[in-house]
């Protein structure tokens, strides 16, 4: 009798959902590596739904490129509406619009044609296909704009992460 009592204890106290919840539950908060996308080259992020089944997030990222002549520090942020494309909701469609910050010395993000140096903010655009797994991994291809007073870039992204 003691041995239950704790067990139902332990479960109380730390909340442990069943098996059969957990498995399927949207979960907010997500961690991502994306190559290409907001980011410039590549970058690590954090996404968080505004709730566990809300359509809206936002996203938090810091990407860096480096090499003998260029040097770039990356720092996307952007807000993010999903639509769910299947009943069980493994599938959407997400459209984002936010603001990356590049700082950089040499060439990057200029076409390698006009050394900058110096740090600007970028407006970027997003639209892609994300599908979460039931083991709580996902994956994103998402098409990209970075868009500023001298640049008009298309990008490609691929995103992996994690949800918990």
């Amino acid at each position: 009798m003691q041995l239950i009592a704790r067990i139902l204890l332990f479960g109380i106290v730390f909340h442990i959902p069943p098996p059969c919840l957990a498995q399927y539950a949207n979960k907010p908060n997500n961690y991502y590596l994306e190559v290409g996308g907001a980011g410039g080259w590549g970058s690590v992020n954090y996404e968080r739904r505004f709730g566990a089944d809300s359509k809206w997030g936002a996203r938090f990222g810091v990407g860096y490129y480096g090499e003998q002549t260029t040097k770039a520090l990356t720092i996307p942020v952007s807000m993010n509406y999903r639509i769910a494309l299947r009943r069980d909701s493994i599938a959407f469609l997400e459209a984002g619009l936010g603001a990356t910050y590049f700082g950089q010395k040499g060439y990057p993000f200029s076409g390698g044609n006009v050394e900058r140096e110096g740090s600007f903010l970028r407006l970027v655009p997003t639209f892609g296909y994300r599908k979460n797994e039931r083991n709580g991994l996902w994956w994103r291809l998402s098409a990209v704009l970075i868009l500023g007073k001298e640049t008009f870039a298309p990008w490609l992204g691929l995103a992996i992460g994690y949800r918990h």
